[in-house]
């Protein structure tokens, strides 16, 4: 632990000088002084908090990845876990309910290690003005976090180890094949039942940009009668709006704060790039990318916890510690196949719209809004960035002026 600890260190001074120190700042000299030049459309000011702020979140979140793995690795071999399935085994009966009870225990032990860096991560964006969501605010939807995290992975564990149990080898097949089902299912329902549980929906009070933005998506097929509003301008300065669902449960979303900080005409090139993940079934392409890294996913903590004891309850935490890991692993191939996703939908957005101006001032006012860095360094596109630069999106835009 004490080795773990001091490379823990090592790595966290490490991406401080990469973040701080080393990776450029700025753009490419040619590009100085156009629409793509931060300095054009941020004072001083604006232009050095941005790239404090943007780089201490990438910060924070290169040193909690990590630090939510030695987390799970403190639980496992640190003693807790051995404790925890002692009392539970001697204690309860029921298999599903030790399950339960020990699973609890683990998702409780981690959500309390990860609360600081939450914590943080709410401090900078209240300190940089981009949260105005109040403290009892920020606690409830953790609250709602842990609990729907909770009920869903829960389930999840006991379907696994249900099937660990009668397939000993095919087990992780058949985990995958009932994820695909499931995948298809969640994105139904998640509209009318997740989203409601952290936001208010209305409908849009601006019916002469509800009647642009419907005539728009009606030419490109999609029938839908309502537009709603969702608001967060009692949380958040940010600014954004999608297109969610599927079939019944398809919805077009604008938040407030769009509507407060954009121009009629940049509100359409939101919608219009929105759109176009609807028309182009990006959904549907995000799912099956989801499902083809499942399979890899599963297959490799399946050779890991089939070393293990099948009665060990460690083999729940070591199989999501393996997982994350995974994730984290591949995340550079996701990010890209997001923002190829991303670069299409701007494209689509400004064929729809032909209105590069547009596209220009929006992204402009997202990096405005969240105090983004225009141009971020390589290390943090790798591993965080599923859409392309602000630098490159509207080096794009003015490329078609």
């Amino acid at each position: 632990m004490v080795l773990i600890t001091i490379g823990y260190v090592v790595y966290g001074l490490f991406m401080w000088l990469y973040l701080f120190r080393l990776a450029p700042v700025g753009i490419p000299e040619a590009y100085m002084g156009t629409a793509a030049d931060p300095a054009t459309f941020m004072d001083p000011d604006q232009l050095a908090t941005s790239i404090q702020f943007a780089r201490t979140r990438h910060l924070l979140f290169f040193l909690s990845t990590p630090f939510e793995w030695l987390a799970m690795l403190f639980f496992i071999f640190g003693g807790m876990s051995k404790r925890i399935e002692d009392v539970v085994k001697n204690r309860l009966r029921a298999k599903w309910l030790q399950v339960t009870i020990y699973y609890f225990t683990f998702a409780l032990f981690i959500f309390a290690a990860m609360l600081p860096f939450r914590f943080t991560g709410y401090q900078l964006a209240r300190f940089y003005g981009t949260s105005t969501m109040l403290f009892s605010h920020w606690l409830r939807n953790r609250g709602i976090d842990f609990i729907v995290d909770f009920l869903l992975m829960v389930l999840v564990v006991h379907v696994v180890l249900f099937l660990a149990n009668k397939f000993k080898k095919r087990w992780w097949l058949i985990s995958w094949a009932i994820f695909i089902p499931f995948a298809f299912f969640f994105m139904l329902i998640e509209p009318i039942v997740i989203d409601p549980l952290y936001n208010d929906f209305r409908p849009i009070t601006d019916p002469a940009l509800e009647t642009r933005i419907l005539a728009m998506v009606e030419d490109v097929g999609i029938r839908t009668d309502r537009v709603f509003e969702m608001e967060v301008s009692s949380r958040t300065n940010l600014i954004n709006g999608y297109v969610t669902g599927v079939g019944p449960t398809a919805r077009i979303v604008l938040w407030d704060t769009a509507l407060q900080q954009l121009s009629e005409d940049e509100i359409l090139f939101l919608m219009a790039h929105e759109v176009a993940h609807y028309v182009y079934r990006d959904l549907y392409l995000g799912i099956g990318v989801a499902i083809i890294f499942a399979f890899g996913g599963l297959f490799v903590v399946y050779k890991v916890v089939n070393r293990i004891d099948k009665d060990c309850l460690s083999r729940i935490p070591i199989a999501l510690l393996t997982g994350s890991i995974f994730i984290f692993a591949v995340s550079p191939m996701t990010n890209t196949i997001s923002r190829r996703i991303e670069i299409r939908a701007d494209e689509f957005a400004l064929e729809l719209t032909q209105d590069p101006e547009a596209g220009i001032g929006l992204f402009q006012s997202f990096a405005q809004a969240s105090l983004n860095e225009v141009n971020p360094p390589r290390l943090v596109r790798f591993f965080r960035s599923t859409h392309p630069s602000t630098f490159e999106r509207i080096v794009r835009m003015i490329a078609e002026e």
